[in-house]
C-alpha cells in the first residue's frame, strides 16, 4: 500500500487530521505541486495544501464533510487570502475547521458556517472581509 492511502487509512477523526497538520512545516512555495502525495512526502506547505490534506485524510469518513474556505483579507484589493478546511459534522450538523495556525482550528461547535469565519475573523484581529 502506498505512504498516501496508508496514512489515509489511519487517520479517522478531527484530532488525528489536526495532529497530521502539526508536523507540516509551514513554506510558501507557489510552485509547489498541491497533490496530497507531495504534501505527504516533503511534509511541507502552505494554507492551501493543509486544507487539501485534510480533505484527503478525511475523505474516506463519512462522519464528516470537508469544504474548503477562503478568507479574503481587507482591503479586497490585495490577492491575499487565508485557506482553512472548513468541516461539518453530518449528524451534529456543526462545523468547525482546520488548518495550518492554532488559530485555524475550530472545534466543530459551530451551528453556521458564518459562525466559523466570525471566530476565524476573530482569531486574526478582524483582518478578513468575507468568505
Amino acid at each position: 500500500m502506498n505512504p498516501e492511502k496508508r496514512v489515509i487509512r489511519e487517520v479517522r477523526t478531527y484530532t488525528q487530521a489536526q495532529e497530521y497538520l502539526s508536523h507540516i512545516k509551514y513554506v510558501y512555495d507557489p510552485k509547489q505541486e498541491t497533490s496530497f502525495r507531495v504534501i505527504n512526502r516533503t511534509k511541507k506547505g502552505a494554507r492551501v495544501q493543509a486544507a487539501i490534506a485534510v480533505q484527503a485524510l478525511l475523505s474516506d469518513n463519512p462522519q464528516y464533510k470537508v469544504t474548503q474556505m477562503s478568507l479574503r483579507r481587507i482591503p479586497s484589493t490585495t490577492n491575499l487570502s487565508h485557506r482553512v478546511a472548513l468541516i461539518q459534522d453530518p449528524k451534529t450538523k456543526k462545523y468547525g475547521s482546520l488548518g495550518m495556525n492554532k488559530e485555524d482550528c475550530l472545534q466543530l461547535d459551530f451551528l453556521t458556517i458564518d459562525e466559523v469565519f466570525n471566530q476565524l475573523n476573530s482569531n486574526f484581529s478582524n483582518i478578513f472581509g468575507g468568505y
